[in-house]
């Protein structure tokens, strides 16, 4: 694509890139602002009625701006949690999947 970008375009993105930066930093800043509003959108808002995700939770890190590690290890119990709640989530899914299926057949043909 670069090939055949004109000069005069390529050089007026570069003039933009100077008043504009789009480096990795801003771009996963901008990211992050989507997948916030996203999450915001599907919570409950009953139960956490304030946002409970930080945006700076939700910025992707790589390279030197990568954390040096998990800031509080997971206990066994947090674990079992996350877990049960899986295949909870998995078991009914698969009941939903049935019960369509099962719709499926016993739906009576359309007459004319």
């Amino acid at each position: 694509m670069l090939a055949r970008l004109p000069r005069r375009v390529w050089l007026d993105w570069q003039v933009y890139m100077q008043f504009e930066p789009m480096d990795r930093d801003r771009e996963a800043i901008r990211d992050a602002r989507l997948i916030k509003v996203l999450l915001d959108l599907t919570r409950d808002t009953k139960k956490h009625p304030q946002s409970p995700y930080k945006l700076d939770e939700l910025i992707l890190r790589f390279g030197d701006s990568m954390p040096a590690g998990p800031t509080r290890k997971q206990t066994w119990q947090e674990q079992k949690q996350l877990l049960f709640g899986y295949a909870k989530e998995q078991a009914a899914a698969v009941t939903a999947r049935k019960t369509q299926r099962e719709r499926r057949r016993t739906r009576v043909p359309r007459t004319r």
